[in-house]
C-alpha cells in the first residue's frame, strides 16, 4: 500500500508540473506579445499525457494491492 501511496504522489507532482508548465507558457506568450521577441515556449501536451499514464498505473497497482490483501484474509 505504500507503494501505492507514492505512485499517488508522483502523479500528483505530475500534474502540479503540468500545471506550472502551462502558467509558464501563458506567461510567455504574453511577454512574446508586449516585446516581440521569441522567449521559446514548452510544450505541456507531454506533461498530460505522462499524468494520464501515471493515473492509469496507480489506479491499477491499487486495485492490485486490494485483491491481494482480500485473498490473504480469506486464507
Amino acid at each position: 500500500m505504500e507503494v501505492a501511496g507514492r505512485l499517488e504522489k508522483i502523479s500528483l507532482f505530475a500534474l502540479a508540473t503540468w500545471f506550472v508548465t502551462l502558467l509558464n507558457n501563458i506567461y510567455v506568450s504574453l511577454i512574446m506579445k508586449t516585446t516581440g521577441k521569441n522567449a521559446g515556449n514548452i510544450l505541456s501536451t507531454e506533461f498530460i499525457f505522462m499524468v494520464g499514464i501515471l493515473f492509469i498505473i496507480t489506479t491499477v497497482f491499487r486495485r492490485g494491492v486490494e485483491i491481494q490483501s482480500e485473498n490473504e484474509l480469506t486464507v
